[in-house]
């Protein structure tokens, strides 16, 4: 079993259109959780499995997905961005500790965008931008970017940036020098670390004191600064291309927290609040985050996130509040 503090558990939301699902395929075909790289086109993606989805090329439910990568297991769920079928994003987010936002390069920030930002946010979720489709002509990078930061805060800051192809990224976390058509690295790099640096006090006075941070202690602090939102982290991909995609399985697996570093989920009976701790052998408690209808066997299975405890296939559950216990049966995962 994999331990608590190698997991990292995602979720991407958007617009529709941004790229999502086929950011989840390149996601699964660069860590090696797939040998193909399927396409929305030829509806030979993994998450978009449902004939409806695959007829009209875009996610109607919340898919779950899984992969590992230098070493942690990403749970990724990719939602469904149209306003139309957003209930399955809402319903997903209790799922995840870190929600990343994609946005299409060339239709810039859209409803959707805004409203799944503005909620994550509202949850308290940790979130990185992530700007997709970079190859797509005419598309204004600063604007881009200057428009981010206005509508969702001086917070975002770029962690890596285009090359002058596009073909590749430039990591801005440890690179001090470079140039992108964006801006130069060298002020992207310090953006980046003035806002990771305001999540410790120490490591801001001796910044302001002109003391060089070691990129080890930067790092440490990342989680943090991530977590309580001090810095919302930007990075660009190509996902039809997998262009940026293993920057962006690092970013995942060094920088965002597992379920052991966030704040414990707070159970509320009244007046009654307990703490359950991310603990395999604590009480159980779970939220089912989708039930899915499958035709070929003509049942439903239910997605639960674990908060606390383990589950069993002879576990007596309780819904609400039930007075008979229910048993899981068969668990896939």
């Amino acid at each position: 079993m994999t331990a608590t503090g190698d997991i990292r558990n995602v979720i991407l939301l958007g617009h529709g259109g941004s790229g999502k699902t086929s950011l989840t395929e390149a996601i699964l075909h660069t860590a090696g959780a797939i040998s193909r790289l399927g396409s929305v086109d030829e509806k030979t993606t993994v998450s978009d499995y449902y004939d409806e989805e695959k007829e009209h090329q875009h996610s109607i439910l919340a898919s779950i997905v899984h992969a590992q990568f230098n070493g942690k297991l990403i749970n990724l769920i990719d939602t469904p961005g149209s306003p139309d079928f957003v209930g399955p994003a809402i319903a997903a987010m209790p799922a995840a500790e870190t929600a990343i936002i994609v946005i299409n390069a060339a239709s810039g920030i859209e409803t959707n965008t805004r409203k799944l930002f503005a909620l994550a946010a509202e949850l308290g979720k940790p979130r990185m931008i992530v700007i997709n489709k970079i190859a797509a002509e005419n598309v204004d990078m600063p604007e881009l970017i200057k428009n981010i930061q206005e509508t969702f805060g001086s917070q975002c800051r770029c962690a890596n940036l285009p090359a002058a192809d596009r073909k590749s990224v430039i990591d801005c976390i440890e690179n001090t020098a470079g140039d992108s058509p964006v801006m130069s690295v060298a002020e992207a790099h310090t953006q980046l670390i003035e806002s990771v640096v305001e999540a410790d006090d120490a490591m801001m006075e001796r910044y302001l004191g002109g003391e060089e941070i070691p990129a080890a202690e930067i790092a440490g602090v990342f989680v943090k600064a991530l977590r309580i939102g001090k810095l919302i982290p930007i990075v660009f991909t190509e996902a039809r291309q997998e262009i940026g995609i293993k920057e962006l399985l690092g970013l995942i697996t060094q920088y965002t927290p597992s379920p052991a570093d966030v704040e414990p989920v707070k159970l509320v009976d009244g007046d009654k609040v307990t703490e359950l701790k991310a603990d395999p052998a604590g009480p159980l408690m779970g939220v089912v985050v989708r039930v899915a209808f499958d035709p070929r066997s003509n049942m439903k299975y239910s997605t639960l996130r674990i908060f606390s405890g383990t589950l069993k296939s002879d576990t007596n559950m309780m819904h609400n509040d039930d007075k008979k216990p229910l048993r899981p049966g068969h668990i896939l995962k």
